[in-house]
């Protein structure tokens, strides 16, 4: 089930089209997919899953992505891989 939508910008030229879904299965696990955008133009896409955190929590987390270093590298890990 679906229970955010989001589009937020990340960086100057740099958007996050932003899902957040829970799982089924497990209790406080959520999925949270990205879309990468660089100048309207798809850059990548990766997913994060979000373990041990109730709703508001992920939620706080997907709307705060920008402001979060781990989740920041690994955005910086799919759009530049290993060339830095």
């Amino acid at each position: 089930m679906e229970v955010l939508n989001l589009i937020t910008r990340l960086e100057n030229k740099l958007k996050a089209y932003l899902c957040l879904r829970s799982d089924a299965t497990h209790a406080e696990t959520w999925r949270l997919d990205v879309q990468l955008f660089y100048e309207e133009e798809p850059a990548g896409r990766t997913t994060f899953t979000l373990h041990g955190y109730s709703q508001d929590e992920a939620e706080t987390i997907a709307r705060g992505i920008k402001h979060n270093e781990y989740l920041m590298h690994e955005i910086d890990q799919v759009l530049w891989g290993e060339s830095d």
